[in-house]
């Protein structure tokens, strides 16, 4: 219990219940004082830490494990405490920037992440007029969006989070300095399939072939050229000579690859140079998280941001329905991923390094992770169903309850959370905005940098 009452009174406290005892033991004078000092040592060392792990909540999964695992071996109700109360001790993070990489469960993402921001009411990087994007897929400039809601706030914005290409440079002139830099991306392949479905691309290039996806992929440059022949007005808000196809996760993460036209390319690099590159853009991002790993991922990201359990839940959006119908045989799939491994080397380089990066934060983890991971499984699986329900007039609960575990109190989820969870936050946020600042004029877009 000594370690667990630390936490929670002072070194003197702790000291002058020491000298009771100490009066109280029929002991010789020096044994009194060598067991003074003992006592008084070893307070004084779980108070210094204690102390650390206030002022740097990220040495917290350090010694939590240290203290419970190597010297204590409390109760598990016991242990549930000293965790709950460690893991509580850091503050919320609430400035981030989240790159959207195209198709990589980003929109699944955003239910969480403009749902934190608009129950905080904080601020966010928003698009011009109706537009959705921040620029993408050009670098992003300041007609792309709207000027802060606060002006007389220490921090003009809180959230970047809608489609932009990331750089550093512009990025770090708009956010504070504390700023959290965070993005998703896929195994390239899938990427490939949900984008060639989503966006329709068999339609453009006109594929008649049952397995269309073979077909694109055996005469690639041909299809590519086809559909990048195409305006700006043909297909949705994808501008003439940019592709859909070919190294997007790495064109979203600002790697230089020509386009637009002018633009430096590295797409000719070694592989090691173009590691390199990643190298610097994996000490900028302090999350990369992987759609295989996604509540791996999650997890680590409340990890990370200090939130609750309640802030990560979130809602699937844009769940593409073609791999039962449109997707051939194991054979043919596996010759069709080495195919398009030629065509976008550079996002299978990036691919590779995170996926890496990712899998070395889950070792670097506390031993209870996979035990939160499983946790956190069955509490959206109850959420969604509630909601599912809550939606189709099923549901007799106005409510579910998730009880307090190690990593976080009890909560309730609610028939409103529901609400807010199936509402278009982007639009929520421009309308708040517009009820703040009024209705701004949208400047013009020039004909070859159009943007939605």
């Amino acid at each position: 219990m000594t370690h667990y009452f630390l936490l929670e009174t002072s070194e003197k406290t702790i000291c002058q219940r020491t000298i009771i005892v100490w009066n109280n033991m029929i002991l010789r004078k020096s044994t009194k004082i060598l067991f003074m000092v003992m006592i008084c040592s070893y307070s004084y060392i779980l108070f210094y830490i204690n102390k650390i792990i206030q002022k740097h909540p990220t040495n917290l999964s350090i010694f939590q494990h240290y203290f419970n695992n190597r010297y204590f071996h409390q109760s598990d109700e016991l242990q549930k405490q000293i965790t709950l109360k460690l893991s509580t001790s850091c503050k919320e993070k609430q400035n981030l920037v989240f790159i959207k990489c195209m198709k990589c469960a980003t929109e699944t993402m955003a239910t969480v992440i403009r749902r934190f921001g608009y129950t905080r009411n904080l601020s966010f990087v928003l698009p011009v007029g109706t537009h959705i994007y921040l620029g993408w897929p050009y670098l992003m400039e300041k007609i792309d969006y709207r000027p802060p809601s606060c002006k007389n706030c220490s921090t003009a914005y809180n959230i970047l989070m809608e489609h932009s290409i990331y750089n550093r440079s512009i990025m770090r002139s708009l956010m504070p300095k504390d700023t959290v830099y965070i993005t998703s991306i896929r195994e390239p392949y899938d990427r490939f399939l949900s984008t060639f479905h989503y966006f329709k691309i068999k339609d453009y290039v006109v594929l008649n072939e049952t397995d269309y996806v073979s077909q694109y992929l055996n005469d690639y440059h041909k299809y590519e050229a086809i559909y990048k022949s195409k305006t700006f007005s043909e297909h949705y808000c994808i501008p003439r000579n940019f592709s859909l196809t070919e190294n997007l996760m790495a064109h979203c993460l600002g790697v230089p690859l020509g386009f637009p036209a002018g633009r430096k390319s590295i797409a000719s690099y070694s592989t090691e140079e173009i590691t390199r590159y990643l190298q610097d853009l994996d000490n900028e991002f302090s999350l990369v998280m992987i759609v295989e790993y996604f509540y791996e991922s999650l997890i680590l990201l409340r990890r990370l941001m200090c939130w609750k359990t309640k802030d990560i839940i979130f809602r699937k959006v844009n769940i593409g329905g073609y791999r039962k119908t449109d997707v051939s045989n194991n054979r043919q799939t596996e010759q069709n991923r080495q195919l398009y491994k030629s065509y976008s080397r550079i996002d299978y380089i990036l691919y590779d390094h995170f996926k890496r990066a990712l899998l070395e934060k889950i070792k670097q983890q506390t031993p209870d992770f996979f035990d939160e991971v499983n946790h956190f499984r069955k509490v959206q699986a109850e959420v969604t169903e509630f909601c599912d329900n809550f939606y189709q007039n099923k549901s007799t609960k106005k409510c579910i309850s998730v009880n307090q575990t190690s990593w976080d109190n009890a909560f309730n989820y609610t028939g409103e959370d529901c609400k807010l969870m199936y509402t278009n936050l982007l639009t929520a946020m421009q309308n708040r905005y517009d009820s703040v600042m009024g209705k701004l004029t949208v400047l013009p877009q020039s004909t070859d940098r159009r943007t939605c």
